[in-house]
Protein backbone atom coordinates (compact mmCIF):
# COMPACT_ATOMS: atom_id res chain seq x y z
CA UNK A 1 0.00 0.00 0.00
CA UNK A 2 1.51 3.43 -1.38
CA UNK A 3 5.01 1.97 -1.87
CA UNK A 4 5.92 5.78 -3.54
CA UNK A 5 5.03 7.34 -0.38
CA UNK A 6 6.77 5.05 1.90
CA UNK A 7 9.67 5.23 -0.23
CA UNK A 8 9.89 8.71 0.50
CA UNK A 9 9.58 8.49 4.01
CA UNK A 10 11.74 6.53 4.43
CA UNK A 11 14.65 7.88 3.03
CA UNK A 12 13.55 11.51 4.86
CA UNK A 13 14.07 9.45 7.52
CA UNK A 14 17.73 7.48 6.64
CA UNK A 15 18.80 11.29 6.22
CA UNK A 16 18.11 12.57 9.15
CA UNK A 17 14.92 14.93 7.67
CA UNK A 18 12.69 14.24 10.51
CA UNK A 19 11.36 15.63 13.92
CA UNK A 20 9.28 14.75 16.40
CA UNK A 21 5.75 16.58 18.04
CA UNK A 22 6.09 18.16 21.26
CA UNK A 23 3.65 15.06 22.39
CA UNK A 24 5.91 12.43 20.75
CA UNK A 25 9.43 14.38 22.90
CA UNK A 26 7.51 15.16 26.05
CA UNK A 27 4.97 11.94 26.82
CA UNK A 28 7.42 9.35 24.94
CA UNK A 29 10.77 10.18 24.39
CA UNK A 30 11.50 12.04 27.46
CA UNK A 31 9.88 9.04 29.76
CA UNK A 32 11.76 6.84 27.96
CA UNK A 33 8.19 4.61 26.34
CA UNK A 34 10.58 4.61 23.41
CA UNK A 35 13.67 6.03 21.96
CA UNK A 36 14.57 8.06 18.29
CA UNK A 37 15.87 4.68 16.72
CA UNK A 38 12.55 2.95 17.94
CA UNK A 39 10.69 4.94 15.72
CA UNK A 40 13.23 5.63 13.21
CA UNK A 41 13.05 1.67 13.18
CA UNK A 42 10.06 0.93 13.09
CA UNK A 43 9.24 3.28 10.13
CA UNK A 44 12.05 1.99 8.14
CA UNK A 45 10.94 -1.72 8.55
CA UNK A 46 7.30 -0.93 8.78
CA UNK A 47 4.88 -0.44 5.98
CA UNK A 48 1.52 2.17 5.83
CA UNK A 49 -1.39 0.59 7.16
CA UNK A 50 -3.67 3.83 6.99
CA UNK A 51 -4.03 7.03 5.22
CA UNK A 52 -5.96 9.49 6.58
CA UNK A 53 -6.75 13.06 5.60
CA UNK A 54 -4.42 15.79 7.59
CA UNK A 55 -7.20 17.91 9.13
CA UNK A 56 -5.08 20.02 11.13
CA UNK A 57 -3.32 21.21 7.46
CA UNK A 58 0.14 21.32 6.95
CA UNK A 59 0.90 17.99 5.36
CA UNK A 60 2.31 18.74 1.42
CA UNK A 61 0.01 16.00 0.02
CA UNK A 62 -2.83 16.79 2.99
CA UNK A 63 -2.59 13.37 4.26
CA UNK A 64 -1.16 11.18 7.28
CA UNK A 65 0.00 7.95 7.26
CA UNK A 66 -0.16 5.16 10.14
CA UNK A 67 2.51 3.02 9.76
CA UNK A 68 3.58 -0.27 11.19
CA UNK A 69 6.64 -1.81 11.79
CA UNK A 70 9.04 -3.31 14.23
CA UNK A 71 11.06 -1.14 17.24
CA UNK A 72 14.66 -1.71 17.57
CA UNK A 73 13.45 -4.84 20.28
CA UNK A 74 11.66 -6.35 17.80
CA UNK A 75 8.13 -5.45 19.86
CA UNK A 76 5.32 -3.87 17.76
CA UNK A 77 5.31 -0.25 17.33
CA UNK A 78 3.41 2.42 15.33
CA UNK A 79 3.87 6.19 14.25
CA UNK A 80 1.65 8.59 12.72
CA UNK A 81 2.86 10.89 10.72
CA UNK A 82 2.89 13.68 7.86
CA UNK A 83 5.46 15.10 5.28
CA UNK A 84 5.90 18.64 6.29
CA UNK A 85 7.79 21.36 3.71
CA UNK A 86 9.59 23.65 5.89
CA UNK A 87 12.61 26.64 4.97
CA UNK A 88 15.10 24.46 4.04
CA UNK A 89 12.87 21.27 2.82
CA UNK A 90 10.29 18.59 3.35
CA UNK A 91 10.42 16.52 6.69
CA UNK A 92 8.68 13.90 7.81
CA UNK A 93 7.36 15.67 10.94
CA UNK A 94 6.15 12.12 13.59
CA UNK A 95 2.52 12.87 15.18
CA UNK A 96 2.58 10.18 17.55
CA UNK A 97 4.35 6.70 18.23
CA UNK A 98 3.82 3.70 20.70
CA UNK A 99 4.54 0.20 20.88
CA UNK A 100 1.21 -2.00 20.27
CA UNK A 101 1.09 -6.08 20.82
CA UNK A 102 -0.02 -7.46 17.52
CA UNK A 103 -3.45 -9.47 17.56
Amino acid sequence: MDDHRLEKIRLLIAKGDWIPSQHVREDYLETGECTLDDIECSILTGEIVAVQKDEVGGAVDGHKYVIQGRSRCGMGFETVGKIIKMADGKRYFVITAYNYRSA
